[in-house]
């Protein structure tokens, strides 16, 4: 750990303001001239003991919201597949600044969970992580969900509302599926992180914004810029640190120690003994496509946990299209 760095009063019996002001420049917590009665040194010392204790409780508490947060973030983040080691690394690396992160990934591969570990691995972990998916909202919607309005800005601002850029000042912002932002609003989301300030809806002038944003999309970025979903300029701006994540076909082996993973989670959350898993059932698992990643295995395993009467999840506590070996897109709606 690092060491404090000692704090300096300075004591002189040649005072002036312009040797008290440099004095302060440099560093030093107070400045005391001569003649002085002890009662004055001794509030001045105790202030500075004060400061000193707030400051280390501030610390100890930081790394304790880093610890606690990282737990939700990167110890989730499953995998010793070559693909998973490097992803890791970026976090780790990437986790010590505050570089714009850009993340792409098919659905239910982990975006989230990556976005949150650099959040809460960082030195930030105790500013606000804010989470917006960009899909599903109209423009102005999104656009007031993003850089906030003022009440009486348009019919139902009925109060002030800071967006989603202000609520994450010092923190994050993760945009997920930005390709389904309309063109027009991702130059405005361009220029305010740039400007590094924003306008709320109905404001007089803009305001100051100090935000991390990692953005994320599912399909390929080279066919979302060639379609004209995704700016160009706006792209390479949000992609000063990449992150590629794989299919979970892509990374089989990994998929044992997600298998562990979820039934010990599953098991905690219900207060139960974890179901064992026979090698014929591993086998089923790892040999299906998983259309749905990470998140479908999360969800077949949570199910096949809770029908199975016994201690061990069985072949039959599977769904038919695991066990069959089928790959069915509609995964969610399937049911199977």
């Amino acid at each position: 750990s690092e060491k404090p760095s000692p704090e300096i009063i300075v004591l002189t019996g040649y005072g002036s303001i312009g040797s008290a002001v440099e004095a302060m420049r440099l560093g030093a917590y107070h400045y005391v001239t001569k003649p002085f009665q002890m009662h004055e040194m001794q509030m001045v010392i105790g202030r500075l003991l004060k400061t000193k204790s707030l400051e280390f409780e501030n610390r100890v508490l930081r790394e304790k919201l880093g610890k606690s947060f990282g737990r939700t973030g990167i110890e989730h983040i499953i995998g010793t597949s070559p693909q998973m080691r490097r992803v890791l690394e970026v976090i780790e690396v990437t986790s010590r600044n505050k570089a714009t992160v850009f993340i792409q990934g098919p659905a239910g591969s982990g975006k989230d969970l990556v976005a949150r570990a650099i959040h809460y691995q960082g030195l930030g972990a105790d500013r606000p992580f804010v989470a917006v998916d960009c899909a599903g909202m109209s423009t102005t919607l999104l656009a007031s969900h993003l850089f906030g309005h003022v009440k009486g800005a348009f019919a139902g601002a009925t109060s002030d509302c800071d967006g989603a850029l202000r609520a994450a000042r010092g923190g994050t912002l993760f945009l997920d599926r930005i390709d389904h932002v309309e063109t027009e609003l991702q130059a405005r989301l361009l220029k305010a992180l740039m400007d590094g300030q924003v306008t709320p809806i109905g404001a007089p002038g803009p305001v100051e914004i100090d935000v991390r944003v990692i953005a994320a999309m599912e399909d390929s970025v080279t066919d979302a810029l060639r379609h004209g979903r995704l700016r160009e300029d706006l792209f390479y701006h949000l992609k000063a640190v990449n992150i590629e994540l794989p299919p979970l076909s892509e990374r089989r082996t990994d998929i044992p120690l997600l298998v562990n993973h979820f039934v010990k989670d599953f098991a905690d959350e219900h207060n139960i003994a974890p179901k064992q898993i026979g090698p014929d059932v591993m086998e089923k698992l790892s040999e299906y496509d998983w259309p749905g990643n990470v998140r479908e295995l999360e969800e077949v395993l949570r199910r096949s946990a809770a029908l199975s009467e016994s201690s061990r999840i069985g072949p039959g506590d599977l769904p038919a299209r695991v066990i069959g070996g089928q790959k069915v897109v509609q995964w969610k709606l399937s049911g199977t």
